[in-house]
């Protein structure tokens, strides 16, 4: 149970609120609007260079970091066992919130008893699997562990394709910043229509200097959009680690923004 707590409080879910009339309406809404976890990263963690195939493998939680290798595959598990400074217990916090998280109603796949949940990782080549042995990322182990529990079908879903999973869909864009990433949300949304948003965006915009003080309030205008697109999904947005060990500051105040 401990390691579950941990896990629930590295990622951040968000839902709009509920829109209702009659009596009562305003404390269903208070209960209704997103829910915080604070972060896990919180300048515990190095600055490995996110993006880079040689990112060093962090000091951090034991439990965890056991846990991501049990569920990461063979092809993937050098990867991931250097990635996880990069997203400290991302894959796991991500099942566990899918698990633990009340998601929209999914559609029943055809000849099982289960529903089908629609989830977009959305975001930039971290995403997409840059620097990964193969181009899948944190969607490798991810896939793995929803992939144990019987309760629904995960489909990844987007209009891109990378890595060897049988599974490839994502919607991550090499190089994007926030600003890129709304331009083509409404597309996205529209043809993937996905029930969860995994959201891991923002590092480029830091890195290249891009309006760094107003980087927060893009983020938020991005998770707005998404809820105004698709009112029932659920987003699980993810902290940013440091691509370079100067960004650190920058980094800090970013995810205690987000989680603000």
């Amino acid at each position: 149970m401990a390691v579950l707590r941990r896990l629930r409080r590295s990622v951040r879910l968000t839902r709009p609120p509920v829109r209702d009339s009659g009596r009562g309406a305003e404390a269903r809404a208070r209960r209704s609007t997103a829910r915080s976890f604070p972060d896990a990263d919180g300048g515990r963690r190095p600055a490995p260079r996110a993006d880079h195939p040689a990112v060093r493998r962090a000091e951090g939680d034991h439990q965890i970091d056991q846990a991501v290798r049990n569920v990461t595959s063979r092809q993937d598990g050098r990867y991931m066992r250097r990635t996880r400074a990069v997203l400290p217990g991302a894959t796991l916090a991500i099942g566990t919130a899918l698990l633990l998280t009340s998601l929209p109603g999914g559609v029943a796949v055809a000849g099982t008893a289960v529903p089908q949940v629609r989830v977009m990782p959305l975001g930039d080549s971290i995403t997409w699997g840059v620097g990964s042995p193969s181009a899948s990322s944190y969607r490798a182990p991810l896939a793995a562990l929803v992939g144990q529990q019987p309760s629904y079908a995960v489909q990844f879903v987007g209009s891109q394709n990378s890595g060897t999973l049988t599974d490839q869909s994502n919607e991550g864009h090499s190089g994007y910043v926030i600003s890129q990433i709304r331009d083509g949300i409404d597309d996205w949304l529209s043809a993937a229509r996905p029930d969860v948003v995994v959201l891991h965006i923002g590092i480029n915009d830091l890195d290249r200097g891009i309006d760094v003080p107003n980087a927060p309030a893009r983020l938020a205008d991005l998770v707005d959009r998404i809820h105004t697109d698709r009112p029932g999904a659920a987003v699980v947005m993810l902290g940013l680690i440091p691509t370079t060990p100067g960004l650190g500051t920058q980094v800090a105040a970013y995810n205690a923004a987000r989680r603000g």
